[in-house]
């Protein structure tokens, strides 16, 4: 039991530094982007989870303003990736 219980914590470990560096490269890819509404949506898009359809509600844009952001957000981020 002892051997599972050390094995758990150093898959919890594993999971906690993990998140972290997922976390740090989900900022820098943010700060990719050209502006403020653009990262916005890409955080309530990619990383909350929500959907178009809530993302602009919570944003008070319409579907198409908020699929067109995220459009330029991607494009930005590729071709600053590309470079």
């Amino acid at each position: 039991m002892r051997e599972y219980s050390s094995h758990r914590e150093l898959f919890d470990y594993h999971w906690d530094t993990l998140d972290f560096v997922i976390q740090e490269e989900v900022e820098r890819i943010l700060l990719m982007v050209s502006n403020d509404e653009q990262s916005t949506v890409l955080e309530l898009r990619l990383v909350q989870g929500y959907s178009i359809k809530e993302t602009a509600k919570i944003l008070n844009k319409s579907e198409a303003a908020v699929k067109s952001s995220l459009y330029r957000a991607t494009k930005h981020i590729k071709l600053r990736y590309i470079s």
